[in-house]
């Protein structure tokens, strides 16, 4: 039999080897309040977040005592990594069969169910644990009986692990949004506290929760036509610039991504104006080919391609249903209504042939690899969720995303200024944009 040996005070205990992920040093233990007093907090393991158990206090002794040589093992159970906290670990020990006698033949008098056996090497006594005893799975969701505020301890958690997914940067003007987001969170899950709740996201069977919590993040504050000055910098000059250069050099493709598209309307605006200008581009410059009967609302040869994408899941599903409020349609003038929509009662629903031209996806600009080859990107009120670092990374990576000369889109609370000298700002009748430098 291989063991692990472990010491608390003057006892060695053992565990099978198979349970054994890795030992590794005492990193900085964060402590979650209203913890059982045995669990001493969390640590960050690679981006993984575990419990870490004082064996010592969970035997009810004295806290251990930590030093150079003091050790966690991350040890699996039941799918669930924990960290043991123990004074040192050993390498590897064998034990025979004849080696290991029953608990009871050495502790007689003793209530010892969490222990399987004794073995004696050299003359010392090994206790042999059985871990699903000693750490039962109720024990990582104590019960609380008020449903708690979380603590500046327990948001500190959650903004580092939400930033590691995604990215989304919480400073202390939008601490309150977290904690009132979390708040709801915990209701729904019906979680009687932080700790249970934050287990519950750091676990296998969490990942619909962390990405329900993300979802609620999001504030997806959007409209039609919005930001109308850098819409008419994008139609009336950008757009007619890049027709023009494609086709010269006869490329008749045209890739736009709106990265944060939210519920849609942003895509659906920037077909419905690249539709209108590709109309009046192709009178002004005719081609010698065939026109399709019924008319298309992209003309040959041109094709027209939107990627819109969101890490908001209710967002992207209401984006490719398509059906807006007459209230939400109220910035979509007259003409645009008939030409891209059909009404349905109180509503209006997306024509097929404009929702042809969008390929709605989910895409996390933290983790995610990108769609390249784009000739535009808008990525509008996005970087304002990042701090400083994340969005020097995510301009590097929309750099890397585009065509030569291409053009990049932000919030008007938004700015490429001391992020990037890979952009040359394009400013016009009070809308700026960004266009690629391409090294000389």
């Amino acid at each position: 039999m291989q063991i692990v040996g472990l010491r608390i005070g003057k006892e060695t205990l053992g565990l099978p080897i198979s349970l054994v992920r890795e030992i590794v040093r005492v990193p900085e233990i964060t402590p979650v309040p209203n913890a059982p007093d045995h669990i001493e907090g969390v640590i960050n393991l690679r981006g993984k977040i575990i419990a870490v158990v004082d064996l010592s206090k969970r035997f009810g002794e004295a806290a251990i005592e930590r030093s150079s040589k003091s050790r966690i093992v991350v040890v699996e159970l039941e799918e669930r990594l924990v960290g043991l906290l123990v004074n040192s670990a050993s390498e590897v020990l064998r034990l025979a069969p004849s080696e290991i006698e029953a608990p009871q033949n050495v502790f007689p008098n003793e209530d010892m169910d969490y222990v399987t056996g004794v073995g004696k090497l050299q003359d010392r006594l090994i206790i042999l644990l059985d871990l699903s005893r000693i750490l039962q799975r109720a024990e990582f969701t104590p019960t609380i009986l008020e449903p708690i505020s979380p603590t500046d301890a327990e948001i500190k958690l959650l903004q580092t692990l939400v930033y590691q997914e995604c990215g989304m940067f919480f400073d202390e003007r939008r601490i309150h949004f977290l904690r009132d987001r979390v708040q709801r969170r915990l209701k729904v899950c019906q979680s009687d506290s932080f700790y249970s709740y934050y287990r519950l996201l750091t676990s296998r069977e969490g990942k619909s929760e962390l990405t329900a919590l993300l979802d609620n993040l999001i504030v997806n504050e959007t409209s039609f036509f919005r930001a109308k000055p850098q819409l008419e910098l994008f139609q009336k000059t950008i757009l007619e610039q890049i027709l023009n250069r494609k086709q010269a050099n006869r490329d008749w493709s045209l890739r736009v991504w709106s990265a944060g598209c939210s519920t849609g309307q942003e895509p659906y605006s920037l077909a419905m104006l690249i539709c209108d200008a590709l109309a009046y581009y192709y009178l002004r410059n005719p081609l010698s080919v065939e026109m399709p009967s019924p008319k298309p609302i992209v003309p040959p040869p041109w094709k027209v391609e939107v990627l819109a994408s969101d890490m908001s899941y209710s967002g992207l599903l209401t984006a490719q249903q398509g059906v807006y409020s007459d209230s939400q349609l109220e910035t979509v003038d007259y003409t645009s209504r008939l030409r891209y929509f059909d009404k349905l009662s109180d509503k209006y629903s997306v024509k097929p042939a404009l929702k042809s031209l969008i390929q709605f996806d989910f895409h996390n600009l933290k983790t995610d690899f990108l769609p390249r080859r784009n000739d535009i990107i808008f990525c509008r009120n996005v970087m304002i969720y990042f701090d400083e670092p994340e969005q020097k990374r995510l301009i590097e990576k929309f750099y890397h995303c585009m065509n030569p000369e291409g053009y990049l889109f932000v919030g008007h609370a938004e700015s490429l200024f001391g992020l990037s000298t890979k952009f040359r700002m394009v400013h016009l009748n009070n809308a700026t944009a960004y266009q690629r430098i391409e090294a000389s």
